[in-house]
């Protein structure tokens, strides 16, 4: 759906020029639509939506199990699909709904994983209370606490992954954005709010625009990490099919009948070494 990596070429095989029976049968495409009608959609019956997994776009650090493991075309500043695994270069987006969530994470000496989300308001609420308190985790770093859980400020973007503007239907996915990456977030809402409808005077739908993403490394005295890096590729979505597929995962997603599954964003190296004092590395001030 995206620029995938391109497998290492095989050396090429004799081929086998000796003639094999066999006793399939090809269905033309018509036929095909003629034999399945009326039974789109069907064995799904049981399912719901906590059955699938939407996954995550995430991009991988020098310390991702990924990188570590050395999974084939894993690198740091490369993109990986949490669920089925595939690493990309860049990817193209259709942005479809937004939600801000304050994660809780376990700390690592109590097992780790996802403990459960804060909306803003039961945030604020809290904090004002003085049950948020601000702690020391296991690597120094100075973070926020609720129930002996760390808490994650994290803007996750509702998409769908399309190879064009023209594509008929696309891949849902989500964009998780915290800590470092939460500037990146905040301007690229900030330009979907100045895409004007063509010929018009208001702001464009979100799913009206195809966003190509790509990384951008960072330093500091630290270390090195990697961001998402929203350049100027926007292009309009030119297919009707592909703007009301977009629409009704947005609307699915603000309904709440969309499950994620959030221990795919367990912490594993994602975080900048010190959030504080980074800059882009090649001097760009236009990523945030």
């Amino acid at each position: 759906m995206a620029k995938a990596k391109t497998p290492a070429a095989q050396p090429a095989q004799k081929a086998n020029t000796a003639k094999k029976e066999t006793t399939a049968v090809a269905v033309a495409p018509d036929d095909m639509f003629r034999m399945f009608g009326g039974s789109e959609q069907s064995g799904f019956e049981g399912t719901d939506k906590d059955s699938f997994a939407i996954p995550f776009l995430r991009v991988l650090q020098p310390m991702s199990p990924a990188v570590v493991d050395q999974v084939a075309g894993a690198k740091p500043g490369a993109l990986i699909n949490t669920v089925t695994g595939q690493v990309y270069e860049e990817i193209k987006v259709i942005p479809c709904a937004f939600t801000r969530r304050y994660l809780q994470w376990a700390p690592r000496n109590s097992g780790g994983g996802f403990r459960g989300e804060l909306t803003v308001s039961q945030y604020e609420i809290l904090k004002s209370q003085g049950k948020i308190k601000r702690v020391t985790d296991e690597n120094d770093k100075e973070r926020e606490s609720y129930n002996g859980n760390y808490l994650s400020d994290t803007r996750a973007h509702y998409c769908i992954l399309v190879d064009g503007p023209a594509d008929e239907i696309g891949k849902p996915c989500v964009l998780a954005m915290a800590s470092s990456q939460i500037k990146i977030s905040k301007r690229w809402v900030s330009v979907m709010k100045e895409r004007m409808i063509p010929n018009g005077h208001v702001i464009a739908p979100t799913f009206s625009s195809v966003y190509t993403l790509k990384t951008l490394k960072q330093k500091n005295d630290q270390g090195t990490w990697w961001l998402f890096d929203l350049g100027d590729n926007i292009e309009w979505v030119a297919n009707p099919g592909l703007y009301r597929f977009c629409e009704d995962f947005g609307k699915q997603v603000n309904a709440g009948a969309v499950t994620v599954r959030h221990d795919d964003l367990k912490d594993d190296g994602e975080d900048a070494p010190n959030r504080d004092n980074f800059q882009p590395d090649d001097g760009n001030p236009n990523i945030f």
